[in-house]
């Protein structure tokens, strides 16, 4: 994986490139994200990631800013279950302080 990639996944973000959640939560990085999807209510949680819609903003926002496909893909792939996202996510966080 690139330098870049993880450095962004796991500390920061691009500077203006963070994704302002709609509790006004500001999440830099994977971690920040996980904090902050522990934290919605459901009315949160539900106006980024839905079927309705087809909406997964946090996904998207791991493909276009993070540049990580894979993690975006599996949470495309995801049910819409809270849990399911922040286990996902904490995954990947472990593989990439692994890697």
């Amino acid at each position: 994986m690139d330098e870049q990639v993880k450095e962004c996944a796991l500390k920061r973000c691009p500077e203006g490139k963070e994704l302002w959640v709609f509790n006004g939560n500001i999440v830099k990085n994977l971690h920040d994200l996980v904090k902050s999807i522990k934290k919605q209510d459901d009315y949160t949680f539900r106006y980024h990631v839905n079927d309705e819609n087809q909406k997964n903003d946090y996904a998207k926002w791991i493909i276009d800013v993070i540049g990580d496909r894979e993690l975006g893909d599996r949470l495309l792939r995801a049910s819409n279950d809270r849990g399911e996202f922040i286990e996902t996510i904490k995954q990947r966080i472990r593989e990439l302080e692994i890697d």
